[in-house]
């Protein structure tokens, strides 16, 4: 064979050969993560209070977070998978425990977030989607929920700004600062340890505890 053919059907097999394209992004769920979020929330009246909110969520669902306004640490928590809750301030030295229908406000908008993050948004409310089929909007009962700037995660699709409106006019922002998602979480991060000496409370009481501290860090 001439050496010119047998360049020509070199050239030919390596063409074939060449990457394929990259996977495109799905929506499905994940498993362990961290993730660090800014959290803005707003009042009806309008008085708004800035958290920086950090996560690591195992894969089985149960999450560590953190909590902090002004580099100030308000909670540490750990949220379980069945709903259920401990959270201590290291500010105020309170704990508080308690089921999935006594979690305060913000515990709550946290816990509703990690499974948003996990298994992305529901199907349920869709109002719009963009050119890709990703929702830019649901709305549940009197809540409306706006996704925005959806980003590539390791290959999973996430909306990187989450805005919640309710009917009575209260805000909610949540700006996905970093998501990584990682093989598991260790026992030791997802531990808690709350001091033998810090007083327990009730939910509502630890919440106007920490609401007495966010005041004294602005």
């Amino acid at each position: 064979m001439p050496r010119w053919a047998l360049l020509i059907a070199v050239l030919a097999v390596l063409g074939c050969q060449r990457a394929a394209p990259p996977a495109a992004p799905q929506f499905g769920s994940i498993g362990a993560f961290a993730a660090s979020i800014l959290l803005q929330t707003r009042a009806p009246d309008g008085e708004g209070e800035v958290f920086t909110v950090r996560l690591w969520r195992a894969a089985q669902g149960d999450a560590r977070l953190r909590v902090q306004k002004l580099d100030v640490d308000l909670i540490d928590g750990l949220l379980r998978r069945d709903g259920s809750f401990i959270a201590w301030s290291p500010r105020e030295r309170v704990a508080t425990s308690g089921g999935a229908d006594a979690a305060p406000p913000l515990l709550a908008d946290v816990r509703w977030l990690l499974r948003e993050l996990a298994e992305g948004p529901e199907e349920t409310g869709v109002a719009d989607r963009d050119a890709e089929g990703r929702p830019l909007a649901r709305v549940i009962g009197e809540r409306r929920i706006v996704y925005a700037r959806w980003q590539d995660y390791d290959g999973r699709w996430r909306p990187s700004l989450i805005r919640i409106v309710e009917r009575d006019g209260r805000q909610i922002a949540m700006r996905l600062k970093a998501l990584d998602i990682v093989p598991a979480i260790s026992a030791e991060r997802l531990r808690l340890s709350v001091p033998e000496d810090a007083a327990v409370v009730a939910p509502a009481a630890f919440l106007e505890r920490i609401a007495g501290s966010e005041s004294s860090v602005r």
